[in-house]
This record gives C-alpha cells, sequence and structure tokens, in this order.
C-alpha cells in the first residue's frame, strides 16, 4: 500500500505506514515471500519543537509517521531514539553521517564496504524500500535499500533482550560465530 491515507489502505492498517504485505500473511516466509516496507534513504528529525517533522500531523492531530516509514511508525511511541537529533533527544546525532551515537534507521544501505555483501534478502535482518513495491523480491540493492526498526527489533516482543530478532550475545566480532546473521546480514566484515 503505497497511499496510507486511511487506516483501510495503510499498511497492516497501521494508520499512514506505508507497505507491501505478504499475500500470506507471512505465514511462510522466506527470502522471496515476505512483507515489505518503506523507508527514507535518510534520516529525518522527528519531534514535536523546533524544526522538527512532527508526529502529530494526522487529521485532527491524530499521532502517525507522517513520511509513512514504519521506523517512523514506531518512533512515535518509542521516541526519537534512531533518527537525527532534537531539543528532546540525541537520536543518532546531529548529523546523518557516521559515527552515530545510536544506529540509525531510515538510512539506506551504503553501496562499498562491508554493506555491498548485503544482496540477498535475509529474514533476520529485513531491509525497507523507497518506493512501496508491488510483491516481495530477494533482491537488496546496497545504495537504495535501507536499514529500519524491523530490520533489528520485532515488533512486540521476542525471546532476546530489547526485543532483539536474535541474541545479541552471541554476535561477537572477529570469532566467525553467526555468520550470515544478526548484525552480520548487513556489518559483513565484523564477523
Amino acid at each position: 500500500m503505497d497511499q496510507a491515507t486511511e487506516v483501510a489502505n495503510s499498511y497492516r492498517f497501521l494508520m499512514a505506514v506505508k507497505g507491501f504485505e505478504s499475500p500470506d500473511w507471512e505465514e511462510n516466509p522466506s527470502p522471496a515471500n515476505h512483507n515489505e516496507y518503506f523507508a527514507l534513504s535518510q534520516p529525518v528529525q522527528l519531534g514535536c519543537s523546533g524544526s522538527a517533522v512532527k508526529c502529530h500531523s494526522g487529521p485532527g492531530g491524530l499521532t502517525q509517521p507522517p513520511d509513512g516509514t514504519m521506523s517512523q511508525f514506531c518512533a512515535t511511541c518509542h521516541g526519537n531514539f534512531h533518527t537525527v537529533a532534537t531539543d528532546e533527544s540525541d537520536g543518532i546525532g546531529s548529523s546523518t553521517n557516521s559515527p552515530f551515537i545510536r544506529h540509525p534507521t531510515d538510512l539506506s544501505l551504503p553501496a562499498s564496504g562491508e554493506y555491498a555483501a548485503y544482496t540477498v534478502y535475509n529474514l533476520s535482518a529485513p531491509v525497507a524500500r523507497l518506493t512501496v513495491p508491488v510483491a516481495s523480491s530477494s533482491t537488496v540493492t546496497p545504495g537504495s535499500d535501507a536499514v529500519m526498526c524491523l530490520s533489528c527489533h520485532v515488533a512486540h516482543a521476542s525471546d532476546y533482550p530489547d526485543m532483539l530478532r536474535w541474541d545479541y550475545t552471541s554476535v561477537i566480532a572477529g570469532t566467525g560465530s553467526g555468520v550470515n546473521s544478526g548484525c552480520f546480514v548487513c556489518h559483513s566484515t565484523k564477523n
């Protein structure tokens, strides 16, 4: 759904969220059959004051993600942790360039270095797209496809601390553990 102007045409009925839902609702997910999420290529300054992009932009001032991304939807409740800093939060820092205080969301994976190896969709670290596709795709395009909240976290709950998709304590850089899983899906040279 790329309109997201009302609940009925929003991704999974999440007001103003854009995305594509797998025809089997991810009953049997695979790299070629999964939900697709919408993202921006660079995070915005999301907040309630100053020049920040406001979440209270819905009908009657209701809270909704201003650009329709899943990460902005998450941030309407979970604060400005992974977007550009505002008066209320340090976010990822004041810039969309590394180094970051926190991991950014709504940011395209770089097309070079360790990120260039992520070319096949991986369910343990899903990416979002800059345009809403009409079908699932197993192809990941570094330089375009973006990291989002659901790249690392599971909505509502998981078996791991911080609602992560994987056991962060088993992701140890330089040991060869967790090959092609967890953080190493994107950060391929850290393993």
